[in-house]
């Protein structure tokens, strides 16, 4: 395995760490990235592939919060605790509400 070349890359007035690499892609997918940065809709190859890195990173590492949490609903047991605690809780929460304010002493002009 090749080792990766290291540097540094200003971004804005930010200083990022960068490493280089290989990538193979399909061609036809290529040639669309080459495409936008022709039309100027991307300064380079790196800069398009990196802002659609950084939009789909986020987006992956949700669905697989997701798909962990995902089993809880259909979880009998953890339903069960979670009804368990909004009715433990649900006094607690009328309490908090701030009282209503009295009207009958302004509507009597006083």
């Amino acid at each position: 395995m090749r080792q990766a070349e290291r540097g540094l890359l200003v971004k804005g007035d930010r200083l990022m760490n960068t490493e280089t690499t290989t990538l193979a892609l399909p061609s036809d997918l290529l040639a669309a990235v080459d495409k936008m940065v022709r039309e100027g809709r991307a300064r380079s190859r790196d800069e398009l592939i990196e802002n659609a890195l950084r939009l789909q990173l986020p987006e992956l590492r949700r669905s697989a919060l997701d798909a962990e949490f995902g089993h809880m609903a259909d979880d009998l047991d953890y339903q069960r605790d979670v009804q368990q605690i909004l009715r433990e809780f649900a006094q607690a929460d009328w309490e908090t509400l701030p009282p209503e304010p009295d009207t009958t002493a302004s509507d009597r002009g006083l």
